[in-house]
């Protein structure tokens, strides 16, 4: 898969990156089958419960392929998670965990931190 993603700091510059197709689906396959073990667990009431069980799997893959841009590499998962994804079932597996690997995606951006930061103070 090939992303163009725009610069931090100059959304007006990007850069072009190459995913490996079998990567995303590997780590997409993998947060999803961690997500659909917790479906029964009576703790998970909302879909940020299931933070604590894809943040560190998703950073270790982003550590791991450090040689990758992370926010391409997050943006290939999310969509093979996507793909994945029965959208008619909220506690799907590849739902939930598309649903927080777009949240991590979100907070990974500086200009979205700022937005949220903004609208903290100020309302909207």
């Amino acid at each position: 898969m090939k992303f163009k993603m725009a610069r931090i700091g100059n959304p007006w510059m990007s850069d072009e990156y190459e995913i490996d197709d079998n990567l995303a689906q590997q780590i997409a396959d993998e947060l999803s089958e961690i997500c659909e073990s917790q479906r029964d667990n009576s703790r998970i009431s909302s879909s940020c419960d299931y933070n604590k069980y894809v943040h560190p799997l998703l950073e270790k893959r982003i550590a791991e392929n450090s040689d990758l841009n992370p926010r391409a590499l997050v943006r290939a998962i999310n969509l093979k998670l996507d793909d994945m994804t029965n959208h008619n079932d909220w506690r799907d597996g590849s739902n939930a965990a598309r649903r927080v690997v777009q949240s991590y995606s979100a907070f990974d951006n500086p200009d979205f931190l700022k937005a949220k930061a903004y609208h903290d103070i100020h309302g909207s």
